[in-house]
């Protein structure tokens, strides 16, 4: 009895941000345990990633491979966004095929790397491919006894002026109205945009004899807003040395 309650006393130890989970494969053997992590990112070079959990304990793990692993998410300034750069948003059209209400929020995203049946598969198209999607089959463009549906636009930024977005769908320009004061959300598969202080979960394992942690998946959200770099400071005009003639003796 007292080793059973030795082992419930470690497993309630556990920290919230560091927790292990013991799993078994198909063939009924123990797998290499599985790490949940959460912190603080310290740096990032390469391949590796370094974290500072809430405990001040420094966690440093390989990232994962593949790109569809990696996950990162950031509010972001309209001065960021640069013609071409994919938007995708939800709203509830009209009989006219104009949305009912300004958008409050639209996403800018990197699409899923296509497969040989991409094309064919509607959830592929409806998520990444530029269009005018109806939600409830996929369809474009939305039906007309569908008009009041909701749907999903995703098309090329081109410009945000007067609160109008405008989007390069396929082979028509969508023009959408905007509040004053929408939300620009940043989704990509990459980590340029990763700063230390931002927040990172994921999950990782320890590789079969040794110490070092292989991440299986990460996410990492933006502690600020993305914003253009500051402008350089303005330069005055250049002022002419004057030369001196030196008096002859």
């Amino acid at each position: 009895m007292k080793t059973v309650w030795v082992v419930l006393f470690l497993g309630c130890c556990i920290t919230p941000n560091l927790a292990w989970a013991q799993q078994t494969n198909p063939n009924g053997k123990a797998s290499l345990p599985k790490i949940n992590f959460e912190g603080r990112l310290q740096a990032w070079q390469g391949g590796t990633m370094r974290i500072l959990n809430t405990d001040g304990k420094t966690i440093t793990f390989a990232l994962p491979q593949s790109p569809k692993d990696i996950h990162f998410t950031a509010s972001m300034e309209a001065a960021v966004l640069k013609r071409g750069m994919l938007v995708r948003l939800l709203g509830h059209v009209g009989e006219d095929g104009e949305f009912k209400n300004p958008i409050e929020k639209f996403e800018v995203f990197v699409p899923e790397q296509p497969t040989s049946n991409s094309n064919s598969n509607p959830a592929y198209r409806n998520n990444n491919v530029p269009g005018i999607y109806a939600l409830k089959d996929y369809r474009p463009p939305v039906p007309a006894d569908r008009a009041t549906d909701e749907v999903r636009i995703i098309g090329h930024f081109l410009e945000l002026k007067n609160e109008t977005l405008s989007l390069q769908c396929g082979n028509i320009v969508k023009k959408i109205a905007v509040k004053e004061e929408t939300s620009i959300e940043l989704n990509i598969r990459t980590l340029e945009y990763a700063q230390p202080g931002d927040t990172v979960t994921g999950t990782a394992t320890t590789a079969a004899g040794t110490n070092q942690l292989i991440a299986s998946n990460v996410s990492v959200f933006a502690a600020k807003p993305l914003a253009p770099p500051p402008a350089a400071p303005a330069k005055g005009p250049s002022v002419p040395k004057l030369r001196v003639k030196e008096k002859s003796k």
